[in-house]
């Protein structure tokens, strides 16, 4: 006989903190409870919210995150890391509301780059799946499920028990948060703007602009077939390419291209027009 994905027991209990849930729309218990229905139907531990909007830094809605957490990893992705993460990049095409699992959608060198390292690894998160859901034709809400280190692995059953509830997530989502509207005209807005203008930028007065591309690719996470794919050219140039780059930024690795990156964005000034790597 096959085994039912959910009992009835497990049932009732998603739709007891379900009813729960739909009582707290507008109130600020109402994100413990969706974190609670998430934790209890897989293996997912640890579950944060936030606003994409063209052009502005993403806004935060709420985490489960350790205080050390939030310092050394939260805030330091709302001033400028977010740029490399694979969700953002998928925020931007503008997918279908559902449930996007990070293997599925990230470069194939994403495990191994230097931003999982600093983002992911010192919260012990290994895994995570995005519930993304349109709340208009500017504003995605994220709801990121994360698996951390102590935990069983993720199984079939556990995305698939998700699934069950991905209307039932989307339609309280929206409840919740209908009107998150774009502030441009706030500084979220000029600094974010000015975060993805300095990405595209980056290494502007000294590389060539096919190797700035490279440089943003390596950046994101992409091996070196994975560009010549991208680009349409030999994994052979991609290397040659790299080499130079390494030369001109003064380079030996990729942690230290991740680390002027990220020490750059943090001193161009909001509204310079220059290469960010001039504030190194």
């Amino acid at each position: 006989m096959h085994t039912p994905l959910i009992s009835n027991k497990e049932i009732k209990e998603v739709f007891d903190l379900s009813a729960k849930a739909v009582a707290a729309i507008g109130t600020d218990e109402f994100p413990g409870l969706l974190c609670q229905i998430c934790e209890y139907l897989s293996a997912y531990d640890t579950v944060m919210g936030y606003a994409f909007i063209p052009g502005e830094l993403p806004r935060p809605l709420f985490n489960d995150f350790h205080k050390r957490e939030i310092e050394n990893c939260w805030i330091p992705y709302f001033e400028g890391a977010y740029l490399l993460d694979p969700f953002y990049e998928l925020s931007k095409q503008r997918v279908e509301d559902g449930f996007y699992h990070l293997r599925d959608i990230a470069p194939d060198d994403f495990f191994e780059s230097d931003y999982f390292k600093n983002f992911y690894v010192p919260t012990r998160l290994r895994d995570e799946t995005s519930l993304i859901v349109n709340i208009n034709e500017s504003v995605q809400i994220h709801l990121s499920l994360g698996l951390r280190d102590n935990r069983s692995a993720l199984t079939t059953d556990d995305l698939h028990r998700l699934d069950l509830v991905e209307s039932l997530f989307i339609s309280l989502i929206r409840s919740h948060w209908p009107e998150i509207r774009s502030d441009l005209s706030q500084d979220t807005g000029r600094v974010g703007a000015h975060l993805e203008k300095a990405f595209q930028l980056f290494g502007s007065s000294c590389l060539s602009d096919r190797e700035c591309e490279i440089v943003r690719c390596i950046l994101r996470g992409h091996s070196s077939k994975s560009i010549a794919r991208l680009l349409e050219i030999s994994p052979e140039t991609v290397k040659v390419y790299r080499k130079r780059i390494h030369q001109k930024l003064e380079i030996t690795s990729h942690g230290e291209l991740f680390s002027i990156f990220l020490e750059c964005l943090k001193n161009v000034p909001v509204g310079s027009m220059e290469d960010p790597i001039k504030y190194r």
